[in-house]
């Protein structure tokens, strides 16, 4: 009887062993299970963090980027708002420029303009002055013909008239143009000059190259 207690007894502790070895079995596993858990969860948790890291740095690079892109933006909308001021400013500056030139050659042209006029004046004057001055002394010479009278002509009258009671009338027209001949003449009036006699008519023709219009003085002033 002893002996199958003993038996029972053992099959007993083998069986209590077995569900111990179970119990430890499952408990390791559960433990290895909690641990991968908190494995699972720890990489879980690095990989949330790693990944939260990289969503900050890209907002931040975002962020840099837009700040510098927003710097650079407004530093071109400055440069280009000093362009357009240089311009206007060169603009204005070459639109006074053109301004000032144009009315200083307004100014110019008015000036030589009023030379030329004035120098018109002066040359019609100075023309006028000797054209009165060319007149006076040609009217001068003129009145003088008409006033003076030329000297020597007796003895050529006597001749002449020596010649025409004696008949001879080619020594009588010899006569008149010789005493023509002797008269002084101004200059420009002093033309060829042919005296003949006329029997027929009793007629003495005296033909006298008169003088051109341009020796005759139009005005006197």
């Amino acid at each position: 009887m002893a002996r199958r207690k003993s038996l029972a007894a053992q099959l007993l502790q083998v069986y209590q062993e077995r569900q111990k070895a179970k119990a430890a079995a499952a408990k390791r596993a559960e433990a290895e299970l909690a641990r991968q858990a908190r494995e699972a969860e720890r990489v879980a948790a690095a990989r949330a963090r790693e990944d939260a890291r990289r969503e900050r740095e890209a907002a931040q690079a975002w962020s840099r980027t837009q700040k510098e892109k927003q710097a650079r933006q407004s530093a071109d909308a400055r440069k280009a708002e000093q362009i357009v001021r240089d311009l206007e400013k060169r603009d204005a500056a070459r639109a006074k420029e053109l301004e000032q030139k144009r009315r200083a050659e307004t100014r110019e042209k008015a000036a030589a303009e009023r030379l030329a006029k004035q120098g018109a004046v002066e040359g019609m004057r100075r023309e006028a002055s000797e054209r009165t001055a060319e007149v006076e002394e040609r009217l001068r010479v003129l009145s003088s013909v008409l006033r003076s009278r030329p000297g020597g002509l007796h003895q050529l009258r006597l001749r002449a008239e020596r010649a025409f009671g004696e008949g001879d009338l080619e020594g009588f027209a010899v006569g008149v143009e010789e005493a023509l001949g002797s008269v002084g003449y101004p200059q420009g009036l002093g033309g060829a000059r042919q005296v003949t006699f006329a029997p027929e008519s009793r007629e003495l023709v005296v033909e006298v190259e008169l003088p051109g219009q341009a020796v005759v003085p139009s005005v006197a002033q």
